[in-house]
């Protein structure tokens, strides 16, 4: 590996990305309506930072993601359905978008978890809400709602892989020793 500070960890971070990615791809062959290539890239993302030295911290963090990516969709889901009933007014999901992170950054920490895993929600929460806002998401004839439930899929799907690729480099590393 090269000098510059490559190291294990980063490769498979890497290859939890890849391949998180990938088996996504798939699904949205098999799954009608999973076509968002948004989650594609959702799922990268997530695979590299769930990438962990060990087995059991790559399920925490599966674990974590999940749930604070749910409570982002959720409470997405609220203001999405609050934007319907203003007909979607620019000027009101500006305000809603502001409660809608500060109600989901409390949530996160009322779960206990550190300040940067709980940006993970506002990401979350703002995919959910923009995604298929405005004229774009009439065009598209596609609801926050069902982006949202794949989001949650894919982050499942994601932690998953990432718990498999783990145990399987750890399978492998042990038999070369």
């Amino acid at each position: 590996l090269p000098e510059q500070g490559f190291r294990e960890n980063d490769f498979r971070a890497g290859v939890c990305a890849a391949v998180s990615a990938i088996v996504y791809l798939v699904l949205t062959k098999l799954i009608p309506g999973a076509d968002n290539y948004l989650n594609i890239c959702v799922m990268g993302i997530a695979g590299a930072f769930l990438a962990e030295m060990d087995l059991k911290k790559t399920i925490d963090g599966g674990i974590t993601r999940f749930a604070l990516t749910g409570i982002g969709i959720l409470v997405g889901f609220v203001v999405v359905f609050l934007d319907g009933l203003t007909g979607q007014n620019d000027f009101v999901i500006v305000i809603l978008y502001a409660i809608g992170i500060a109600v989901s950054l409390v949530l996160c920490k009322l779960s206990h978890k550190m300040y940067i895993q709980c940006k993970i929600c506002t990401v979350s929460f703002t995919l959910t809400v923009f995604t298929f806002r405005g004229a774009f998401y009439a065009q598209m004839g596609k609801t926050c709602y069902g982006y949202g439930i794949m989001f949650a899929v894919s982050t499942a799907v994601t932690a998953l892989v990432c718990a498999g690729v783990i145990a399987i480099w750890d399978k492998v590393r042990a038999a070369r020793k």
